[in-house]
């Protein structure tokens, strides 16, 4: 029985909607790649303002936090 509950958990993991089919999702994958492309060239408290996101949020962007199934 535990197993099976287990393999139910991963399995709505997997099943759960990510980046832009998520609904409150405020970035697209397109504003993501720009984000990235940003890295080192403006600091990421203006990048987060540009994009109407947290710092926090572009550095989870650039570290592969979030977004991480993009290149």
């Amino acid at each position: 029985m535990k197993r099976k509950f287990l393999n139910e958990k991963v399995a709505k993991v997997i099943d759960r909607p990510h980046g832009r089919n998520f609904h409150p999702s405020k970035l697209s994958g397109k504003d993501v790649r720009q984000i990235r492309t940003l890295e080192g060239v403006i600091s990421g408290v203006e990048i987060g303002k540009i994009f109407n996101v947290s710092k926090a949020t572009v550095s989870n962007i650039f570290h592969h936090v979030t977004w991480k199934y993009l290149n």
